[in-house]
């Protein structure tokens, strides 16, 4: 988040930025870390049992693994494109399928299904992102909630140290959010115009872990998308977004690791040289040696045909102009504080 208030307000300060598992939309995003468990609360009285939520996790990952581009590693490559249902997880005895011991029951069915979807108004417009699948439930959706998401409820939208969150409804939720977005965004939202910061000749380059079990990334996809207007060749030319799967907060997780040393040194090479990285080779050494390019969005990573799938030369990153998911990104239009989702024609 520092690094895009510096692009942000301060756009001749750095001729490069890294900035990673971006905490911009604050008033949003922090908001919506209580929703796991205003959700619990309201299906299951209070929170489910973590072997539960592990196994559900296993279940998600497994099942979302399998349909993707490189079935069978263990990793989601893009979790916006599964929609695995907890349903799938429903005890034998309530008619479901499933014969696993933690298996869940019709109310922490739906409960795990929303914390997934994120919340909603009753309108079913989206208000802001859920917790992805193959993502650990257990950050947000513990015995106690995220408690900077309880203290942003207390101190900053009711101002009351002793609002109790236990009654927090869907409906209260909603407008909590708005009183958020109303009171804060000035101050902690996240602009998206970076025209001073381009114009400056700044470059830089956000990351995320697709995993991340604390900040949602979508957030960052919906803000890459505000600053591109769907021109992502020429804010390409500035600004690169590099997703990473199977990571978790800054890191950690399954997949192919985030290295802050590698990539501040493609971002030294684009600054200093003019050579801007197409993608980033990441690299694990358990539960097996692998490396994966991980490709500048919205383009992908493609098997070659050939190869070992644990080593990225078997990949190449095809160019996309558009991204195929870009319909998961879209939130209701009183939860978007975007000025240039809601005005703006062109790109940054």
């Amino acid at each position: 988040r520092q690094g895009h208030e510096q692009a942000e307000h301060f756009p001749r300060d750095y001729d490069g930025i890294l900035a990673g598992a971006n905490a911009f939309n604050w008033d949003r995003f922090i908001t919506a870390e209580l929703w796991p468990a205003v959700v619990m609360n309201q299906w299951n009285g209070g929170p489910i049992a973590a072997a539960k939520l592990n196994a559900v996790t296993n279940a998600s990952t497994a099942a979302c693994d399998a349909q993707d581009s490189i079935p069978g590693d263990g990793i989601i490559q893009d979790p916006r494109a599964c929609t695995y249902s907890a349903k799938s997880f429903l005890c034998s005895a309530y008619g479901g399928s499933s014969s696993d011991p933690n298996c869940l029951n019709p109310r922490e069915v739906s409960a795990v299904n929303q914390i997934w979807d994120g919340p909603r108004d009753a309108q079913g417009n989206r208000v802001w992102y859920g917790l992805e699948r193959g993502t650990a439930l257990n950050g947000l959706a513990g015995t106690n909630p995220f408690s900077i998401a309880t203290d942003h409820f207390k101190y900053w939208i009711h101002q009351d140290p002793s609002f109790d969150w236990h009654t927090v409804t869907y409906a209260s939720f909603v407008t909590d959010m708005l009183t958020s977005i109303a009171k804060f965004n000035d101050v902690i939202g996240t602009d998206d115009d970076l025209n001073a910061f381009r114009a400056a000749g700044g470059k830089m380059i956000t990351y995320h872990g697709l995993s991340d079990s604390l900040i949602f990334p979508r957030g960052t996809y919906h803000y890459y998308n505000t600053v591109a207007q769907g021109n992502y060749q020429a804010t390409q030319q500035f600004y690169r977004y590099f997703p990473y799967p199977g990571n978790g907060h800054c890191g950690g997780g399954i997949g192919p690791q985030i290295n802050g040393d590698t990539l501040f040194s493609a971002l030294v090479n684009w600054v200093e040289n003019g050579v801007a990285p197409d993608f980033i080779v990441a690299s694990q050494t358990t539960p097996v040696a692998r490396t994966r390019k991980i490709c500048m969005y919205p383009n992908v990573q493609v098997y070659n045909g050939t190869g070992s799938t644990d080593d990225q030369a078997s990949f190449h990153c095809e160019v996309r102009n558009a991204d195929d998911l870009s319909n998961t990104l879209t939130i209701g239009p009183q939860y978007e504080t975007s000025t240039k989702a809601n005005t703006d024609t062109g790109p940054d």
